[in-house]
């Protein structure tokens, strides 16, 4: 991954800070409203017997995007704060969370 540079012609740390952050927080609030959306089989079944299986990997792979994109905004952020202390709060748990919900 290419991370950005910190430098006086650049974008301030600030403002990169502060759009990672954003970013992260806009990805959370929709993690939380894809996860709660109901799934449930009996949605699938008049299509195919195969459809709730193809639908159940799409919604998967919808979900490892998420979190391939949490590490992205955490790798950025902590880049640029130069440490762990500025990542979102629980993020990491968070992520976690998502998976289980597979």
């Amino acid at each position: 991954m290419i991370l950005p540079t910190i430098h006086s012609n650049g974008t301030s740390k600030t403002m990169l800070i502060e759009g990672y952050q954003k970013a992260a927080a806009a990805l959370q609030t929709f993690k939380e409203a894809f996860v709660s959306i109901e799934f449930n089989a009996r949605d699938y079944y008049t299509q195919s017997p195969e459809a709730f299986v193809e639908a159940r990997q799409q919604r998967i792979e919808i979900i490892r995007q998420m979190v391939d994109m949490d590490r992205y905004l955490d790798a950025h952020i902590e880049h640029i704060t130069g440490s762990n202390d500025e990542m979102r709060d629980g993020e990491r748990k968070r992520t976690a969370n998502t998976t289980d919900q597979l």
